[in-house]
């Protein structure tokens, strides 16, 4: 176990070192990530862009909007996986017993750790629940080999004035793994907002693979 989370803070690490901007009508570290990702980003109707504020924050991400007619935030953040981390994990040591994840399936892992970070403590990872959309549906829809759902509790210390959210990984191997964080007051209001935002193509799918 040691050795999968010293292999996950060297892939983490990298991925943040690669984000280096380039002129973009997007936050140029953001259009950068998308590049490497092989991902696009269509800027839906009924939203308006707000600042990302990440001081101290237990889950960066890379850009945020907040829908117009209600009090709902959505972020998102892109992760590239850098050639040179699979290079790393084929060229690893092998010994007996190994348990270094396949960077492609790293968002197994990663998922429900970030979920638990986002909630304050309030979800253990384990107690995250997760669902995966049929692999069809998730590659029609934004490209993605692997794509889930899921939803809890937020903390303040994440994002002030919410205490809901939903929760979209999207993830192409050999490319990148991709995060939507829709942010409600409440579950009620996350409830009453469901079938707008998940019936909506353009908003539920505003980022996705090429």
């Amino acid at each position: 176990m040691k050795t999968t989370l010293n292999f996950i803070l060297l892939y983490l690490t990298i991925t943040t070192l690669k984000a280096q901007g380039i002129n973009s009508t997007l936050p140029p570290e953001l259009q950068k990530k998308l590049d490497d990702a092989k991902m696009s980003f269509k800027k839906p109707e009924g939203v308006t862009e707000i600042p990302v504020v990440n001081s101290g924050k237990v889950v960066n991400y890379d850009y945020a909007l907040k829908m117009n007619d209600k009090n709902v935030e959505i972020r998102y953040a892109v992760r590239p996986i850098p050639q040179e981390v699979f290079e790393l994990y084929e060229k690893r040591e092998k010994k007996e017993g190994d348990t270094v994840l396949n960077p492609n399936i790293i968002h197994r892992m990663l998922t429900p750790m970030m979920y638990s970070a986002i909630s304050g403590g309030k979800l253990t990872p384990k107690a995250v629940s997760i669902q995966y959309f049929k692999p069809e549906k998730i590659k029609q829809s934004a490209g993605a080999d692997i794509g889930s759902m899921s939803a809890g509790p937020v903390a303040a210390e994440w994002a002030q004035g919410y205490n809901f959210g939903l929760f979209i990984m999207l993830h192409k191997d050999y490319l990148a793994d991709a995060y939507i964080f829709y942010l409600f007051e409440n579950e009620k209001q996350l409830t009453d907002a469901f079938k707008e935002i998940t019936g909506n193509d353009t908003l539920l799918y505003a980022l996705k693979f090429n």
